[in-house]
């Protein structure tokens, strides 16, 4: 069975420091299902959260990640199914499905809808009911 975890990572804010992070995840053997990072100059650094899975040893990945001169703290939360929030940008002739789940304008036919992965997903398929969009899901973030 595969396992899927969120890590959260506050590592320096430098050229090269998300390659050592992927290539490490990679030789460990996980995968990147997520990945999203967020500059905080008010702590020096930067906080970059990855969602990953697969079946390999999650103890020797944070061993790893602790022995990287560029990361500062690691914290690991395991993803429950209902537990995470995800933003989502639609373009298309949806706007009676918008507003029906509260999705708000974000532009000429495109909308902005945030709540919990089923919600979007709910929200996605009624918008595909109503013909051809195009979106940007921003995938699921836990924050623990």
């Amino acid at each position: 069975m595969r396992e899927t975890h969120q890590l959260q990572l506050f590592v320096e804010n430098r050229v090269g420091v998300l390659d050592q992070i992927s290539i490490l995840v990679r030789r460990s053997g996980w995968n990147v299902t997520s990945i999203h990072s967020c500059e905080e100059p008010w702590n020096g650094g930067t906080r970059v959260i990855l969602t990953i899975e697969g079946h390999a040893a999650l103890r020797l990945l944070t061993e790893q990640f602790h022995r990287l001169d560029c990361v500062k703290d690691l914290k690991i939360s395991d993803k429950t199914p209902d537990g995470g929030h995800e933003l989502v940008l639609i373009k298309g002739d949806v706007g009676a499905v918008a507003g029906q789940f509260g999705a708000v304008p974000a532009g000429e036919g495109i909308y902005r809808f945030a709540g919990t992965v089923d919600e979007v997903e709910k929200f996605i398929d009624a918008c595909r009911s109503r013909g051809h969009i195009e979106l940007m899901r921003s995938g699921a973030i836990y924050l623990s």
